[in-house]
């Protein structure tokens, strides 16, 4: 399986193709097959060093994507294959206000990020994306939109009543 990957050092100078074994869906685990992946600036900060004592080299970068399900692990009965779906930002913040507990979930981060042609992932921590988006567009959901909630924001950033709202 191809990825790409950040090793020797911190930098996007130090992002290489690399191939690595091929993933099977352990129990209450899928696999995606990665279709699209988008960038946000925390995949920039996380590249460049920054939140270092939740990362480690070597890395696989970037925690947005989408892709459609090519295997399903034991105990998984809600999704099937060939569905389209993404992965949640951290595989450890499922509900609720997000903690210094969430960081080791986190995809690009603490784990393995996006940058791989398949991805396994508990099947928890995936959702499916809207039937009306491509995976290019579901791509750019899971940092941004697909969180447990808006209850888990800090009160300072809740979401607001506005003329215009950009996603």
């Amino acid at each position: 399986m191809r990825a790409m990957e950040i090793s020797g050092a911190w930098g996007l100078e130090n992002i290489r193709p690399v191939t690595r074994p091929e993933p099977e869906a352990g129990p209450g685990e899928v696999v995606i097959g990665i279709k699209a992946i988008s960038i946000n600036p925390r995949d920039r900060v996380v590249a460049m060093g920054g939140y270092g004592r939740h990362a480690t080299l070597p890395l696989v970068p970037l925690c947005d994507g989408a892709g459609t399900i090519v295997d399903v692990g034991p105990g998984v009965s809600n999704l099937i294959e060939g569905e389209l779906v993404c992965p949640i930002y951290s595989r450890t913040w499922l509900h609720g206000t997000i903690s210094r507990d969430s960081y080791p979930g986190a995809h690009g981060m603490a784990l393995d990020g996006t940058t791989q042609e398949l991805f396994v992932i508990p099947a928890e921590a995936v959702v499916r994306a809207p039937k009306h988006l491509t995976a290019p567009e579901a791509a750019a959901l899971p940092c941004a939109a697909v969180q447990p909630s808006p209850r888990g924001m800090p009160s300072s950033n809740r979401v607001r009543s506005a003329p215009i709202t950009v996603f």
